[in-house]
């Protein structure tokens, strides 16, 4: 094959790569433009805080919030705006099945700021059911909190109805696992040219890691 016929199919091949990585460009951004609303809420499983044994339980009693326990549950929630725009009138149910009633809960950490404790708060509805509440969430912001339980939940669920949001749950989340998980992928995104260019445009979330990264 004579050098011309290589040198030419070389920079046809570099014209068409060249194309190609211009179009997933453009396509990456004009999806990070199309309108995407979408919530997600991730429950852990419960983690026992107290469990009297049989042998000793008619000799001691143990009491929180003038409820009398035998066994007290934990269970951590963490709601997500995964979208690329603002969420507003959020209202997330979580029920509850079996002997329990919810003892306390609150929403410890945020990753935004906010100057009103309205702004995300949890309601308790009922003795198995609670409402968590916020004016808005802005995309890639997260939310996580606990609930206390007396007793053993058989079944957790949540739910959410807003009109063209897309609405996930995640059960059973276990926040070190998911964390080494997202740890790797994101060392492997970044460390492409092309998935991390991709990636920082498409992905809200992901862009902020980044800028975090660079502080």
């Amino acid at each position: 094959m004579s050098p011309e016929i290589t040198n030419g199919i070389f920079a046809i091949s570099g014209a068409v790569i060249g194309a190609l990585i211009a179009g997933l460009i453009a396509w990456a951004i004009q999806a990070n433009y199309r309108s995407r609303k979408s919530i997600k809420v991730l429950i852990s499983k419960p983690r026992p805080l107290i469990d009297i044994d049989e042998s000793v339980k008619d000799r001691i009693i143990v009491s929180m919030h003038g409820q009398e326990v035998e066994t007290l549950t934990s269970i951590d929630y963490y709601v997500v705006n995964t979208g690329n725009e603002a969420l507003e009138n959020i209202d997330i149910n979580f029920s509850f099945s079996g002997n329990i009633r919810i003892l306390g809960g609150n929403c410890p950490k945020l990753n935004f700021t906010t100057e009103s404790v309205e702004d995300f708060a949890m309601y308790l509805e009922k003795n198995s059911s609670c409402n968590i509440k916020a004016n808005f969430l802005n995309p890639g912001e997260e939310a996580k909190g606990n609930l206390l339980i007396k007793n053993v939940p058989e079944t957790i669920d949540a739910h959410f109805r807003q009109p063209n949001v897309k609405f996930k749950i995640e059960k059973n989340y276990d926040p070190a696992h998911s964390k080494i998980i997202t740890d790797i992928l994101f060392d492997a995104a970044k460390s492409n040219f092309f998935i991390d260019t991709y990636f920082r445009i498409a992905l809200p979330a992901y862009r902020a890691q980044r800028n975090r990264d660079r502080i």
